[in-house]
């Protein structure tokens, strides 16, 4: 017996050592897999900051006055490229969770009670404000977003009316994403084609083959004209075939819908140089324009014309009301005297401001024809 119980006792050691070398082994494969998912699923870092903290840098809270284009922290727009294929599971994880957050937003609003709206509002608009990083995010990265674009594609499903940003993102990817800005622009789906036509100028030279396609849309006023208004400036981003392009511009200034006129004055406008040419179409719809005058009719009109003579004399005549003598671009009736330094404000503002600068940049544009009424 006691034989037996030094057997049994020589025993147990040596069961609990393999007994504790096991749960070491388990112990450390739980840990290795753990580590596993979580170096995976770890946001992906650059010079020692993490991704949220790049793109919470890259958005300067500057933009193009005319369609709020952003202006990108080029050192942020550097590191996220440099970040580059790892940084896209996040920016389409942040994207899906705002798109889930405006829906929420909204149906909280259509409640009787408004205690749950207020109690999240603010963690609704967060992740909205962390969708929209993701947006321009996409947009610094370029190229590195076309192995994105089919998932992109994907989200837009049921989420058509949200869809903007989705195309916008897209759009990055150049001509990786041409078939489907296609395929939106001929869809009978009026979110879907707008938000595409909306987009379709972050493609910028890359979208010369959806043109035709732009320029049909423009054409074509469909209710209050925002389709076309949207076309007239993508085309003016895409900007190529510039000869088509100015034309068919030119051509919209004369269009009923003053709406409509004053974007292809603006997409005029974003042509640069190439855009001059309609220097004189756009100064007799100014001249001509019953009623109101459209503010961005008026600043492309600055922008593109450099002969601030010229500028101030048409400016002058929105004033008086007097006709206009083209060959002198005299104004036929009294002269009130512009300051010229506003031009030149206007004309280094337009491309880089804040939304305060927005603000005063308009006002300046309304007090140069305060004689007239504005829109």
């Amino acid at each position: 017996m006691n034989a037996d119980g030094d057997q049994h006792d020589r025993q147990v050691p040596g069961s609990s050592g393999r007994r504790g070398r096991w749960i070491v082994v388990v112990a450390s494969g739980v840990a290795f897999v753990g580590l596993f998912l979580l170096l995976r699923t770890k946001e992906p870092r650059f010079q020692g900051k993490s991704l949220s903290v790049w793109l919470c840098q890259l958005d300067t809270k500057r933009f193009n006055a005319a369609d709020l284009n952003p202006i990108l922290n080029q050192e942020a727009a550097g590191a996220i490229r440099q970040i580059g294929d790892s940084a896209v599971p996040f920016l389409i994880k942040r994207l899906d969770s705002a798109f889930a957050a405006e829906r929420t937003y909204y149906r909280l609003q259509e409640w009787p009670t408004k205690l749950p709206f207020k109690i999240l509002e603010s963690r609704l608009d967060k992740k909205m404000e962390l969708g929209a990083e993701a947006v321009i995010g996409f947009l610094a990265l370029g190229k590195e977003v076309e192995r994105a674009v089919p998932e992109l594609n994907a989200m837009v499903a049921g989420r058509e009316a949200q869809s903007e940003s989705l195309f916008k993102a897209m759009a990055a990817a150049g001509p990786a994403s041409l078939r489907i800005f296609s395929n939106a622009l001929q869809s009978s789906d009026f979110w879907l084609r707008r938000s595409a036509t909306k987009a379709a100028g972050y493609l910028g030279k890359d979208g010369a083959t959806l043109v035709p396609q732009l320029i049909s849309i423009l054409e074509q006023p469909k209710q209050d004209g925002t389709e076309s208004s949207f076309a007239a400036r993508s085309l003016g981003k895409i900007g190529e075939p510039s000869g088509i392009v100015v034309t068919a511009l030119r051509n919209a200034l004369s269009a009923t819908n003053d709406t409509v006129a004053a974007n292809a004055s603006v997409g005029l406008m974003l042509m640069g140089k190439a855009g001059r040419d309609a220097i004189p179409d756009i100064e007799r719809r100014l001249v001509k324009t019953d009623g109101k005058v459209n503010l961005l009719m008026v600043l492309s009109f600055i922008v593109l014309c450099t002969n601030d003579d010229r500028v101030v004399s048409t400016l002058e005549q929105l004033q008086t009301g007097s006709a206009l003598d083209e060959q002198n671009h005299q104004p036929a009736g009294k002269s009130l005297r512009l300051p010229i330094e506003s031009l030149a404000h206007v004309r280094e503002t337009w491309t880089n401001c804040d939304m305060q600068g927005r603000r005063e940049m308009f006002s300046i544009l309304k007090e140069l024809v305060h004689e007239k009424g504005t829109n």
